[in-house]
């Protein structure tokens, strides 16, 4: 098992919304520092969720992950992207969102994992979608490419690495790209799913 972590959250619902996903990941073998450090200089916002943080207070957050070396990829899913994408399903297949956002998470993961490790994953339970099919269809695509992810969920008022992908989430939300860009440690990818992966999710038996 790897020593990395990875925490993911996601805002906006799908596909009714613009969706800001987040994928961070911690060391574990000094995130204990790193949480003792964020606790002490954020602690009135370690007690607030990220869409009721000012985006001042979310790049100060940014800034601080660049400071820790916490990496964090995210991608945006506009309405017309989430449209685009499930006309690429067939209408009789069902979990289109969940299944979608399956292989979203494993294209945030992919960059920072290597091949025929295992890692632990996070991911926030999100209200209006079924994260068991949305865990299942990340494992099947990262099954297919050797890679292994041990996948549990929780909430962000439970889970302080997924508080922290939270806090990245909503600084995708709420930053101007141009911001963005100026972090060292932050990647905003375009998470373009292949066809072959549409395939594998929907298709398999």
């Amino acid at each position: 098992m790897s020593n990395t972590l990875f925490a993911i959250d996601s805002s906006g619902v799908p596909p009714k919304e613009n969706t800001y996903i987040s994928c961070v990941s911690f060391n574990l073998r000094n995130s204990d520092v790193f949480f003792s450090r964020f606790k002490k200089k954020f602690k009135k916002q370690f007690k607030t969720k990220g869409k009721h943080l000012e985006p001042y207070d979310l790049s100060k957050i940014l800034s601080f992950l660049d400071a820790h070396n916490i990496i964090s990829n995210a991608t945006i899913y506009n309405i017309n992207k989430w449209q685009y994408a499930f006309s690429r399903v067939k209408k009789s297949r069902g979990y289109k969102k969940e299944k979608l956002c399956g292989i979203i998470y494993y294209l945030l993961l992919k960059s920072n994992s290597s091949y025929k490790q295992s890692y632990i994953v996070h991911v926030c339970k999100e209200s209006h979608m079924d994260i068991e099919i949305v865990k299942s269809a990340c494992r099947t695509i990262a099954k297919m490419r050797g890679m292994e992810y041990d996948i549990t969920s929780g909430t962000d008022n439970s889970d302080k690495h997924i508080k922290i992908a939270d806090y990245v989430a909503s600084a995708t939300r709420k930053l101007k790209e141009g911001e963005l860009n100026k972090f060292k440690c932050y990647n905003l990818i375009k998470a373009h799913i292949p066809d072959e992966y549409i395939k594998k999710v929907f298709e398999k038996k």
